[in-house]
């Protein structure tokens, strides 16, 4: 089998092992915010320690196409700023 993904990726599949994980009873998006990446940096140690499945980064330059796509509308009120430090 081959395998294409984005920015150039290709690869060829002689073997695969897939290790299953069970999906969990419950299910929850949590939406933190910071005021800096490295802030996020520093914290990353909270979302390891409560097993988070998975974590994305989003800069002011992804948040500004974001808001000018379709689909805004139906999330925007889950993507809020983040208030001044003071």
């Amino acid at each position: 089998r081959i395998l294409t993904g984005s920015e150039g990726t290709l690869a060829f599949i002689t073997e695969a092992r897939l290790d299953i994980t069970r999906l969990p009873k419950v299910r929850r998006l949590v939406n933190v915010k910071y005021d800096s990446f490295d802030s996020a940096l520093r914290n990353a140690p909270f979302m390891v320690e409560a097993k988070a499945l998975s974590v994305e980064t989003v800069d002011s330059k992804v948040l500004n196409l974001a808001r000018e796509d379709i689909v805004w509308h139906s999330v925007s009120e889950l993507i809020t700023d983040v208030p001044d430090k003071e």
